[in-house]
């Protein structure tokens, strides 16, 4: 088991769900709030970003979140649908 990998709220490792490996570098000096987007309407919170920070994660397939600055949290700054091996740079 990897230590440095991370799964959003709600996902177990052990789940038995097909699951991607995505990388979040926020480099932003605040929190970054990271929700699920479902039928074109922010869902759940999936994770929550600390600043400065660079985080290996494991989302299941086909996820598509919003990414949440704390400076606005109704209005994403960016939806994005998570694809495999991505590393996602939060400016």
């Amino acid at each position: 088991m990897n230590f440095d990998l991370y799964y959003p709220h709600n996902i177990k490792y052990f789940d038995p769900i097909p699951l991607i490996n995505i990388q979040f570098i926020n480099n932003e000096q605040e929190v970054v709030h990271i929700y699920y987007i479902q039928n074109k309407k922010v869902g759940k919170l999936a994770t929550v970003l600390p600043a400065l920070s660079k985080r290996e994660y494991q989302f299941p397939k086909n996820s598509k979140v919003g990414i949440f600055l704390m400076k606005d949290l109704k209005n994403p700054y960016r939806i994005v649908k998570l694809i495999n091996g991505t590393i996602y740079i939060i400016p």
